[in-house]
């Protein structure tokens, strides 16, 4: 009799943890992240010691390179231009530091 309203509970729980999940979820293998502002022209492109793919949703790169974030960042500029959004592992680059980035495209 309470096992329905039970599961119910449950089932709608769940999807409102998988929902937050999901929104906050890197891309499969993704160290790097970002988000050209123009189409970037490569699909494929190594920069410094980081290979990119870009695609229209945005660049990632799965391996981390050697340098700090910062200059991964103002090294990609410099080939796909400025960047709307720029994250390295869980660190989101805030407005300050895309700013200082995006001076470098």
């Amino acid at each position: 009799m309470f096992r329905v309203p039970t599961l119910i509970a449950s089932a709608a729980a769940s999807v409102l943890l998988l929902g937050a999940t999901a929104a906050n979820a890197q891309p499969a293998g993704a160290f790097y992240a970002a988000k050209p502002v123009a189409a970037a022209g490569a699909t494929r492109l190594v920069v410094r010691d980081t290979m990119w793919t870009c695609a229209e949703s945005g660049c990632v790169s799965g391996s981390k390179g050697t340098s700090r974030a910062a200059f991964v960042c103002e090294s990609l500029v410099k080939q796909v231009g400025q960047v709307e959004s720029f994250r390295a592992g869980t660190e989101e680059f805030g407005a300050e530091a895309l700013a200082k980035c995006n001076a470098k495209a």
